[in-house]
């Protein structure tokens, strides 16, 4: 090293640690709770959670367990966590979408140490000046802090930003191995190898990207040591990395104690299953993924070109070994994403640390070396970059999802749209799939005062926007008893979750609907949900006709989508005749 390399090793922690800290707090004190619980939120974060807090203090170790190793094709490792916050305070929606913000400001704190790593381990040679590497830790950061998309999903239940926080303390902690002396080597390697199983078991296949890169880039350690003939270190440094992760997936896949080989098998189906899956999606058109970078994860599309080029002018230094790693990770995460047919915007968000992360070493290796201009520059970029971002948003909005409609309610619709999307507020919504706050209160309000606080309730409607988990937690923290949430609620619940008519006869719909005392209808059946719903109000007809339910309507709402007129819908409470 150089005598550049103690200046360029100056970024300390504790101011990143004091900002990140107050970030978290305002966002999660002020996190958005207009809008409910979606299908994927409810069914595989909060419900597992509140079953696992529920357990806890019930002292039922058999149900805690059960609630555990049934998060089957979407890991435990966040509802874990959940878990955990609602066994001390209470199963509380509002506690968990806290959480989840101060989970991402975890993640600009670990995007910060990244990038602190690259600076500490920076070669002298062609490198940019040692101070204006210093700056490239707070640029990362910074442009994470900025991004609209992140803050839109830190505060749902997702899984997208739990584990980009557990991704960039992996980066880190697979970092620090390489930097640690020999008497502290192995300790970081099972650190490193135990967030990657950490990684895995917030969300499989992200985790799974992650550990390929970090696979990759461990390959090139072999490539020096087979060079520098110490092979022998390397294989013992691999079977650290590798211990946790593989006893973690062989207990999951192999012998889930306290559970059996049966569970297991669920495990490895589940897990199958979950790699398969949506592949039959048409594509979604690049045009829509390119308005996801420019107005989403960026707050603008000129935000997004800079970044491009920045992250481009960093692969100058590619010789640098951190360098390496972060490009092979970020591919690694990024590629398999962008050309997957199934496309959500929030898939993004593993990957952008790595490319917040070179944009900010691209951009210090710009900088004038005068503290004064260096200041100026990156004063001119923020201004060109940050304000009027609605200006190049609508372009991008308008080539993106070109439209024919000039009905002025539509244009309103659409700039309220890109409004949202580039909203930097703290209370800014929050990119769930549920309903408006007010009409989930008015159902489950209404559900509650009619099943009372123990009746076994079955749910005969479509469920995007009412899940059944949404419908067990809104009871509970409606007076609702424990021991029915302890019950396992997802299986034969679920009616109609497909859209597809599962063509069962009266015996089986009978069989089903006896596990329940109560089953819910509405009218008309698909009014929380879209799509091919009919025979919902086909059984509904067999239930009070051969099968000898009585009706009751109970409660009437009224929901009103984003773009139309209202609907009102009547729910129905079915009872066997005695």
């Amino acid at each position: 090293m150089s005598e550049a390399t103690p200046q360029a090793q100056r970024p300390r922690a504790l101011p990143a640690v004091l900002i990140a800290l107050s970030l978290g707090l305002i966002g999660a004190a002020s996190v958005s709770m207009a809008r409910s619980m979606g299908y994927d939120e409810a069914m595989h974060a909060e419900l597992p959670a509140a079953r696992m807090a529920v357990a806890a203090q019930m002292g039922e170790g058999s149900n805690f367990f059960d609630a555990l190793l049934g998060c089957q094709q979407y890991p435990f490792g966040y509802p874990f966590l959940l878990a955990c916050v609602q066994w001390i305070g209470g199963v509380s929606e509002f506690a968990c979408r806290a959480t989840g913000r101060m989970l991402w400001a975890f993640a600009l704190l670990g995007i910060f140490l990244v990038a602190r790593e690259l600076v500490r381990g920076w070669p002298s040679k062609g490198a940019p000046g040692p101070s204006s590497l210093n700056w490239m830790p707070w640029i990362a950061m910074a442009l994470a802090a900025i991004s609209p998309l992140a803050l839109s999903y830190s505060g749902t239940l997702f899984l997208e930003v739990p584990f980009t926080t557990v991704a960039v303390f992996a980066t880190y902690a697979w970092l620090r191995r390489r930097a640690d002396d020999q008497r502290s080597k192995p300790r970081a390697d099972v650190i490193a190898g135990a967030m990657l199983a950490l990684g895995l078991f917030t969300k499989f296949n992200y985790g799974g990207l992650l550990a390929l890169g970090c696979a990759l880039d461990f390959a090139l350690e072999g490539v020096s040591a087979l060079r520098s003939r110490t092979l022998g270190p390397w294989l013992r440094s691999a079977a650290r990395i590798i211990a946790v992760p593989c006893l973690a997936l062989l207990w999951w896949f192999g012998l889930p104690l306290p559970a059996g080989l049966e569970t297991a098998a669920s495990h490895r189906t589940a897990f199958l299953g979950f790699l398969g899956g949506n592949l039959d999606f048409k594509p979604t058109p690049y045009g829509e993924r390119l308005f996801d970078w420019g107005v989403g994860l960026f707050l603008s599309p000129r935000l997004a070109i800079l970044c491009a080029i920045a992250a481009l002018l960093a692969l100058r230094h590619w010789r640098a070994r951190a360098l390496q790693t972060v490009v092979i990770l970020g591919a690694c995460s990024i590629a398999p994403v962008a050309f997957h047919p199934f496309h959500e915007d929030r898939f993004l968000l593993p990957g952008a640390p790595f490319v917040w992360i070179a944009a900010a070493l691209g951009i210090c290796s710009v900088l004038p070396r005068s503290i004064r201009w260096r200041a100026g520059v990156l004063a001119g970029l923020a201004l060109l970059c940050l304000t009027r971002a609605d200006i190049d948003g609508q372009r991008l909005m308008d080539w993106s999802f070109p439209s024919a409609e000039t009905r002025p309610e539509v244009l309103q619709y659409r700039r309220a749209i890109l409004e949202e999307r580039i909203s930097l507020a703290p209370s800014r919504l929050l990119r769930t799939a549920g309903l408006a706050r007010e009409e989930s209160d008015a159902i489950l309000d209404a559900l509650a005062a009619e099943v009372g606080p123990e009746a076994r309730v079955g749910w005969l409607a479509a469920v995007e926007k009412i899940p059944p988990g949404a419908l067990q937690v809104g009871l509970l923290t409606r007076a609702g008893s424990r021991a029915r949430l302890l019950e396992d609620p997802t299986g034969s619940m679920l009616f109609g979750v497909t859209g597809q008519d599962p063509a069962w006869d009266d015996a089986r719909l009978a069989a089903a609907c006896a596990n329940f005392d109560v089953i819910i209808a509405s009218d008309p059946p698909a009014a929380l949900g879209a799509g091919p719903w009919k025979f919902l109000g086909d059984y509904r007809t067999r239930l009070t006709g051969t099968l000898g339910y009585t009706e009751r309507e109970f409660a009437k709402v009224v929901l009103q989508p984003p773009l139309g007129t209202a609907r009102e819908v009547r729910l129905l409470a079915l009872r066997r005749s005695p």
